[in-house]
């Protein structure tokens, strides 16, 4: 089981991701956020073996935060 977090502003796309995930076997959706302010915070809860994001979100965007999880 593979657990993914969704990070993206457009909250029917986060939605529509979490449905998809639930309905597909081997996947679990662990969570989804609406920016990586709180990336490390976020992923030491909900601990996801993958992480989906968008490249660009208020606050903190994707490429940030890419390398806010490298670190």
């Amino acid at each position: 089981m593979i657990r993914i977090a969704v990070y993206d502003d457009n909250k029917s796309r986060r939605e529509s991701l979490e449905a998809f995930l639930q309905l597909t076997p081997g996947y679990e959706y662990a969570g989804g956020f609406e920016n990586c302010s709180s990336i490390l915070e976020d992923i030491a809860v909900v601990n996801p073996g993958m992480i989906l994001m968008a490249i660009e979100m208020p606050v903190v965007d994707g490429i940030d935060g890419v390398g806010l999880v490298k670190q």
